[in-house]
């Protein structure tokens, strides 16, 4: 059925409102462990990025910084899966669903839409588990969360998507949980105010994403000043030097943490590739990257061979499927356009394609699945606060390029 009481210029959403998943409890604690996984290696991520001492102290537990809140995306958990796992061992469980992640995003969007979407009031699992995870930010720091967007496009662009246009303050609260919503004019505004922190939106507009080579302004970032005030209380690791964005110099490059995945690499989850040749040399897979296929229980030969497909996206500020590629890894037109991609985005990451799992509704229509699920920290320990399975019909150009998202065409089921 269509949903159309999101405010939002991307509704109606559509939802499979009586088809509800129920994950074990084996998998949401196995889960859990990952993400606390992910924070330890984002903390050794984030004093690469520092430029301040007071960066990013309002994100920190007491001895390590960590993400309040994250998005696991991974490939859909069929129910022979959760049944298996209701009697494996934790361990088991753990390194099983390792290998079904594409991706673990610290920089979660559509609020609303993702608290209302099953429950209009907002009050469901997800919405529920946000709020309080905010407010106990709240209670600790004692102050006021703002929501800000460091760009004029950036805000604009959400408060039609996230808002469905012009709110009052009482209302951006209601639909999203934050105490306000600002652009770069309200924030140099109210800059000096010391009773807000910001949960900051600043990924690359898709004009960039589409072409690297397109300019944007930075009007806060670009400052040192602006910079320095927004990165002391943002509770995101996002916030770079716009100047470091020079993709051809790599003298930056280490420094740069927006829409990272950097840490897929240092979890094992992704096999860092500066060029052609660290996958392939003499048309035969090179050693490093055969030992990174067998540590994650994959058989080289059937990526050599083309049974498996691989997939190579940005290493950072690119977020969705903004400049992923998908191959066999000996097709020349594959070497060819990764040498293009690489100069223009820097190093990418390279994991093996998933085949995701399918089901068919009572129609006969057959859809492909992921699962997006979220955890959020409550008493410094990662929580499991609900999540949804992302079905694209398989007769749809985005699934046959490869590309299951929240698009006009997804379906959506409610994962508690």
């Amino acid at each position: 059925m269509e949903v159309t009481h999101i405010k939002s210029s991307l509704s109606p959403f559509k939802v499979a409102k009586d088809y509800i998943v129920e994950y074990p409890e084996n998998v949401k604690v196995a889960l859990g462990e990952i993400v606390e996984e992910y924070n330890k290696v984002f903390d050794q991520i984030v004093p690469l990025n520092m430029e301040w001492p007071e960066d990013y102290q309002f994100a920190r537990l007491s001895n390590y910084y960590f993400n309040f809140a994250v998005q696991i995306d991974m490939k859909g958990l069929e129910d022979e899966f959760m049944e298996w796992s209701k009697n494996a061992s934790i361990d088991e469980v753990k390194e099983n669903l390792r290998r079904k992640i594409c991706e673990i995003e610290n920089s979660i969007a559509m609020y609303q839409m993702l608290a209302r979407l099953f429950d209009p009031s907002g009050k469901s699992h997800f919405g529920k588990g946000w709020r309080e995870a905010l407010e106990e930010i709240r209670m600790k720091t004692n102050k006021r969360i703002v929501l800000l967007a460091v760009t004029e496009e950036k805000y604009l662009a959400m408060l039609a998507s996230e808002f469905g246009g012009n709110v009052g303050k009482k209302e951006i609260y209601e639909l999203s949980g934050f105490d306000d919503f600002w652009g770069p004019e309200e924030f140099l505004k109210n800059k000096e105010r010391e009773d807000v922190i910001y949960f900051v939106r600043s990924s690359q507009p898709p004009s960039w994403q589409r072409d690297p080579r397109t300019q944007v302004e930075h009007p806060l970032l670009s400052s040192s000043q602006l910079r320095r005030i927004i990165k002391a209380k943002s509770i995101t690791f996002n916030i770079d030097n716009p100047v470091w964005y020079d993709l051809n110099d790599l003298h930056y490059y280490p420094k740069i943490i927006n829409d990272t995945k950097e840490y897929l690499v240092r979890m094992g989850l992704g096999f860092l590739v500066n060029s052609y040749e660290d996958l392939v040399k003499e048309k035969k897979l090179t050693e490093n990257f055969e030992k990174f296929l067998l540590r994650n229980k994959i058989d080289p030969e059937e990526v050599r061979g083309g049974e498996k497909l691989i997939r190579v996206k940005p290493l950072k500020l690119c977020y969705g499927g903004y400049g992923h590629l998908r191959y066999r890894v000996l097709d020349k037109e594959f070497r060819q356009k990764l040498k293009r991609e690489l100069s223009l985005r820097g190093p990418y990451i390279c994991q093996v394609e998933m085949e995701m799992p399918k089901l068919k509704d009572d129609e006969g229509r057959e859809y492909a699945y992921i699962d997006r699920i979220f955890y959020a920290y409550l008493n410094e320990n990662p929580v499991f606060i609900g999540g949804f399975r992302n079905l694209m019909p398989i007769d749809t150009l985005e699934f046959k390029k490869g590309r299951i998202h929240g698009n006009a065409e997804a379906v959506w089921a409610q994962i508690i």
